[in-house]
């Protein structure tokens, strides 16, 4: 269980408003959509240590070490590492949340990135979701809600995770011990993402990556494809940022566009400015689209390579 960055995210208005529904009113299932993972897994947490705890999350009784050192017997990691799992590993849940709890209280299935996970697995857990135990609660994590089936949408309650000011940031970059002018740089470049301030801080490769990024999309032709496709930002290792950088620049560009919202990286707004006259809201939706399909054939091991390409004819099309 994560121990950092608690209370900013209880400054969150999602963790606010389930503060209220715990306990009487806790749901059956919540949908707690983000890409800051530092900050959803801090507020899985929250929320645990208040279902749990006899004083609702004080963070230092028996109960809540037994959350924070995943230690509590009715709390169920479905898949810790956010990756995705099987149909069998679906039907194990459903039968063990047919039983009874060890401790005679609530329990607590999380699920992390469901949106990563097959239409077959979403649908075989739909059932649990439809014919709710008393006391049996599901905290379903998902970096967008468009790769969760409607259906499965449709039967959580669904809670998005604001993005932070950058003083929010910064301050508990500070409080955590970062270096003045560090901590500085990175929560005005973070978009309001906790998680991407703190990889920031430590590794310079992201900067390099947002500008690799918007390259391709300033510059992408069926001539120079190959020479992009070959850096090492597509390959099996760095895939995934990747991905996670695409997507950011093309919200960027929407929000440059309605003129809403804080910028990933603000240093770049006279580019996005560009790209945003270039490509319209319906081809940065496709675009959208097109990455989170990427990121499903990459977790199914589909080749880099052809998912890689891919996605850049798809961009190709829109821009």
């Amino acid at each position: 269980m994560n121990k950092e960055f608690l209370s900013l995210v209880k400054t969150s208005l999602a963790y606010k408003l389930l503060e209220k529904d715990i306990p009487e009113n806790f749901s059956h299932s919540y949908l707690l959509v983000s890409r800051d993972k530092i900050a959803l897994e801090n507020l899985l947490t929250l929320i645990c240590l208040r279902v749990y705890c006899p004083k609702l999350g004080c963070g230092s009784c028996p109960e809540c070490e037994k959350v924070f050192s995943n230690n509590k017997t009715d709390l169920r990691q479905v898949n810790p590492d956010g990756e995705s799992f099987k149909v069998e590993q679906v039907e194990e849940i459903l039968e063990d949340a047919s039983l009874s709890s060890f401790e005679g209280g609530e329990k607590v299935y999380i699920i992390r990135n469901l949106d990563q996970c097959s239409e077959v697995v979403q649908n075989k857990l739909l059932k649990t979701l439809e014919e709710p135990r008393p006391k049996v609660h599901f905290l379903i994590t998902a970096t967008s809600p468009k790769g969760v089936l409607q259906t499965v949408r449709s039967r959580t309650r669904q809670l998005d995770l604001a993005p932070f000011s950058a003083d929010a940031i910064y301050n508990a970059l500070i409080e955590k011990g970062y270096e003045d002018e560090g901590a500085k740089g990175a929560s005005r470049c973070a978009g309001g993402s906790l998680d991407l301030a703190v990889k920031l801080l430590q590794d310079d490769r992201y900067f390099t990556l947002s500008s690799f990024v918007l390259d391709i999309l300033e510059g992408l032709s069926l001539d120079n494809m190959p020479t992009f496709l070959s850096g090492s930002e597509f390959s099996q290792k760095e895939f995934p940022d990747t991905l996670d950088f695409f997507e950011m620049v093309f919200q960027d560009i929407l929000k440059t566009r309605y003129g809403k919202g804080s910028l990933s990286f603000e240093k770049y707004k006279e580019r996005y400015s560009h790209l945003a006259e270039k490509v319209e809201e319906k081809g940065c939706a496709s675009a959208l689209d097109s990455i989170a399909e990427a990121r499903k054939r990459f977790k199914a091991n589909c080749s880099v390579e052809s998912v890689a390409h891919l996605l850049l004819m798809d961009i190709l099309e829109v821009l």
